[in-house]
Formats: structure tokens, C-alpha cells, sequence
């Protein structure tokens, strides 16, 4: 799943450009992919992320300058990165489209992954910090 991010280029909160792809070479790395940091949930999810002891990164669709005020103001001690277009969105499979009455739309279902040496252990919804807490309940040993 990470390969479909290779040769996709993401800016972080600092607006450095970094190749997604080079994500796989981590060892443990938990990713939370959510639409904006507009949602007190989102932004106690990725403060509640700083205890974790491997990789971690966030992407949502806001700009570089909104996530630099985030990681900022809430102290975040690992890249935000910012997708306006939604590409890694899509290709993380985080974005669904719908119809509503003859229209489609599209829905953003925040998600946090699990990967250990590139492969996918774990995904799960993640709405709220209850979600976030099922999640580590269900990965802790493999945190380690």
C-alpha cells in the first residue's frame, strides 16, 4: 500500500518536499490521514501520537501554514503533511465517493495505519480519540 505513494511529493508544516515513497523504508510507522485541523478530535489525536515510540506522520488537506500553526501551538513532534489535492488521500483509499440524489460526492473517512518494514498491519476508521484508543489497544504489542 505505502508504494502507491512512491515519487509523490508532499510538503510538511516546514514546506520541505519529501518523496512519500520513502516511507516504506521504515521499521514501525503509524500514519493518520485525516480530512482538515478543524476538529478538536483530529488535533488530540495527533497530540496524543507524540507518546508513540515509532515513525509517525499525519497528511490532511490543509495548507503548509495552517499545519505549521498546529504543530506550533499543540507542540506535535513529527511531520504534518499537507495533501490540498487529496492524491495520497485517494491513494491511501481514505476517500470514498457516494451518490446523493444523482450527484457524487466524496467522503473523507480519517484513518490511522499501522505499518511494520512497508507492509499494512493494521487500519482502522478514526474519528474521535475513542477510535485512536481502540486502535492502540488492538497494536500496543506491536508498537514496541
Amino acid at each position: 500500500m505505502l508504494d502507491e505513494l512512491n515519487n509523490l511529493h508532499l510538503y510538511n508544516q516546514r514546506a520541505e518536499s519529501f518523496d512519500m515513497g520513502r516511507l516504506q523504508s521504515l521499521d514501525r510507522l503509524v500514519i493518520f490521514v485525516y480530512p482538515n485541523n478543524r476538529n478538536e478530535e483530529f488535533i488530540s489525536i495527533l497530540k496524543n501520537m507524540n507518546s508513540l515510540g515509532v515513525h509517525r506522520v499525519a497528511i490532511n488537506t490543509d495548507t503548509v501554514d495552517n499545519n505549521l500553526n498546529i504543530s506550533a501551538i499543540h507542540k506535535i513532534g513529527f511531520d504534518i503533511y499537507s495533501d490540498p489535492s487529496k492524491i495520497a488521500s485517494r491513494r491511501l483509499g481514505v476517500i470514498s465517493t457516494t451518490r446523493v440524489n444523482d450527484e457524487e460526492r466524496e467522503m473523507f473517512v480519517p484513518t490511522i495505519f499501522l505499518f511494520i518494514q512497508g507492509k499494512l498491519e493494521k487500519k482502522s476508521e478514526c474519528y474521535n480519540t475513542k477510535d485512536y484508543s481502540t486502535f492502540l489497544s488492538t497494536v500496543e504489542d506491536r508498537l514496541k
